[in-house]
């Protein structure tokens, strides 16, 4: 289990000391290190039908959000946020939340991507500092988490002033900004809207400390004769209320494992899958892509299938078993299928990546389709007609001959045939066959490209076979070998030794 520390900070407003502006204030965001911040989150709604206000629905809903900043890029901060003590699930897609217990991955940008007002030259960059009572544009866009609508808000923001609140019992100076949006919807409902919000942040870190909103939306909704304008109307506040020390452990084996106890594996277009078991009593299947960066669940089958209140919101699953393999702190994530860039087999609705595969070794019988995965020990014998590989960020890298020049080559299992790089086609001046790929019932709905290759691997024989040209943009390898390679063979790679065998 990833350990949680609590160290909670309570934030109390004190009555706020309005001052003048600074003369340059920084818009920088600067997350502390491994900590949760805990939000409190406050929305009521009224609709109704336009011109018919006498018949007015009324929505409301109270939840908490935990944001943990895992990760600082150039850009911004990758951070987790996670829905938790919601009165119920309503309204949140009009926020741009997802249900209770479901985190979502994101961006948070460094700085506001805008155009500041009146200046000569009005491309959209970002917004590093502004004086006070200065005007800049900014621009947000989200994607409701079921798809049916997007928001799109372009807004005006000036800094009004400085406000002096006690947080934690310290005075804190706290950035007043202004905002006013104009929404246009987009999806299920199509229409416009305005928003009106005050925003206050921690003056040295830039952090959000609190949002009061008002709003108002017109937008049609419903098709045929039932198509039909409604307007909305609400408020919307967000308020700092705690931050937390949080520390993830590190994935482990509980104890050195031996290669036993082989599981069945199988096959579809998307690869190669195992049952697995999570927490001990979530039963379900994965693939083994040794070439996915992360290890993940579906999030759609997770809401579906996870029954109880996680431990940990982020990573809520505690133990992976692969057949006698237990590995504890996983790092499985919850990830919709836009965050994976995948289309995966719904029946197999996970993958496990090469971060988790990489702490181990492989072994794969494709004669009787039986896997084993362990952890082995260090600086063992080594078969005389292994290959040595390099790993880089966990992918194995080795040299091979393609066309009789050496190239830099992987294995992975999330395709049938091999695959080279555009560019080693080009390099070689490779002839390629445009292919069509079934989609659906549709023959001709989309194609790829095939040319003939020769491979020359390490210590065997040559084989002429066909490869898919794919653009791989910047990567370790120009040439991917697929399940063919070890079809009908006994393959093993040991990731902590550097090498692999196939006989």
């Amino acid at each position: 289990m990833i350990q949680l520390i609590i160290a909670v900070v309570l934030l109390s407003h004190s009555t706020g000391n309005s001052s003048s502006c600074w003369e340059k204030n920084s818009l920088g965001l600067n997350y502390s290190k491994d900590t949760i911040y805990t939000y409190l989150h406050k929305i009521d709604t009224t609709t109704w039908t336009k011109n018919n206000e006498a018949e007015l629905n009324s929505a409301s809903n109270i939840f908490k959000t935990l944001i943990y900043p895992y990760s600082k890029t150039k850009d911004g901060y990758m951070v987790y946020e996670v829905v938790v003590e919601a009165q119920n699930d309503e309204l949140l897609s009009l926020v741009g939340k997802r249900p209770e217990n479901l985190p979502q991955k994101y961006l948070q940008p460094l700085y506001p991507m805008g155009q500041v007002e009146n200046a000569k030259d009005q491309v959209i960059i970002p917004i590093k500092q502004i004086n006070c009572e200065q005007v800049f544009i900014s621009y947000e866009s989200f994607d409701t988490y079921d798809g049916k609508n997007r928001f799109n808000k372009k807004a005006l923001n000036k800094i009004v002033g400085i406000e002096n609140v006690k947080i934690a019992g310290k005075k804190t100076p706290l950035i007043k900004m202004e905002t006013r949006k104009e929404i246009t919807i987009k999806g299920k409902m199509t229409g416009t809207g305005t928003e009106k919000t005050t925003l206050f942040f921690i003056a040295e870190t830039n952090e959000l400390y609190e949002q009061r909103t008002t709003f108002l939306y017109e937008y049609k909704i419903g098709y045929g004769r039932d198509r039909k304008t409604e307007n909305m109307k609400g408020t919307y506040s967000i308020k700092l209320v705690g931050k937390n020390r949080y520390t993830k452990k590190p994935k482990s084996f509980p104890e050195l494992t031996e290669a036993k106890n082989y599981i069945n594996y199988y096959t579809n277009n998307n690869g190669l899958y195992i049952p697995v078991e999570l927490n001990g009593n979530f039963k379900t299947k994965m693939y083994i892509n040794t070439l996915s960066e992360l290890s993940f669940i579906d999030y759609d089958y997770y809401k579906k299938n996870y029954e109880g209140k996680p431990k940990d919101y982020f990573y809520p699953f505690n133990t992976l078993q692969i057949g006698s393999c237990k590995i504890e702190n996983p790092g499985i994530e919850i990830l919709a299928p836009s965050e994976t860039e995948l289309n995966l087999d719904f029946k197999v609705p996970g993958t496990i990546g090469k971060d988790i595969i990489g702490m181990g070794a492989i072994n794969i019988d494709d004669r009787k389709r039986q896997l084993l995965f362990w952890e082995p020990e260090e600086k063992i014998s080594i078969p005389a007609k292994a290959v040595h590989f390099e790993l880089i960020n966990n992918t194995p890298v080795f040299e091979l001959m393609v066309n009789g020049n050496t190239v830099k080559a992987t294995i992975g299992f999330d395709s049938y045939e091999p695959e080279i790089s555009r560019s080693l086609q080009q390099k070689l001046g490779l002839k390629t066959i445009k292919v069509a790929v079934p989609k659906g019932n549709n023959l001709l709905a989309s194609f790829m490209y095939k040319t003939d290759i020769i491979i020359t691997p390490s210590n065997q024989e040559y084989f002429k076979t066909a490869a898919v040209v794919k653009d791989f943009g910047e990567t370790l390898y120009d040439i991917k070998l697929g399940l063919n390679y070890i079809k009908g063979k006994d393959f093993t790679i040991d990731y902590k030794n550097n090498w692999f065998i196939i006989k």
